[in-house]
C-alpha cells in the first residue's frame, strides 16, 4: 500500500490530475486506517483484492495476446509484467491480510494494545 501511495505521488509530480489527488488520499486514508487496526477496511482491502485478483486474471488471458497481436510484442511483454505484478499484488494481500498473526495484531493496534501484551 505504502509502494502505490509512492507511485501515486511520483504520479503527482509529474501531471496535476484530480483522479491522482483523490487515488494519493484514499490510499493514505486505507494505510492509516490498516495501521490503526480498522477491521472493516482489512476486509474491504480483501474483497478490493478478490476483485483485482480476477481483473488482472482476466486481463492476463484475453488483453495481452490482442495487445500483443495489434501493437506488438514489446508491448505485449510490458501488459504481461503489469497484469503478472497485479495478480501477484493482490494475492499477497489477500494472503497477508487473512494470515492470523496480521489479524492479532490489527486486532491488538484497534485495542490500544502494544505488540508485547498478551490478550
Amino acid at each position: 500500500m505504502a509502494l502505490n501511495m509512492l507511485i501515486s505521488a511520483a504520479q503527482l509530480a509529474f501531471e496535476m490530475k484530480t483522479m491522482t489527488i483523490i487515488g494519493l488520499a484514499l490510499n493514505g486514508f486505507l494505510l492509516y486506517s490498516v495501521i490503526k487496526g480498522n477491521e472493516s477496511i482489512r476486509r474491504l482491502l480483501i474483497i478490493l483484492s478478490w476483485i483485482g485478483l480476477a481483473l488482472n486474471g482476466i486481463g492476463l488471458v484475453l488483453v495481452v495476446p490482442a495487445m500483443s497481436v495489434m501493437l506488438g510484442t514489446i508491448a505485449g511483454i510490458v501488459m504481461f509484467v503489469a497484469l503478472a505484478v497485479g495478480i501477484a499484488r493482490c494475492a499477497y494481500t489477500i494472503w497477508a491480510l487473512n494470515a492470523p498473526e496480521v489479524q492479532n495484531w490489527m486486532y491488538k493496534r484497534s485495542l490500544g494494545l502494544s505488540d508485547s501484551e498478551r490478550l
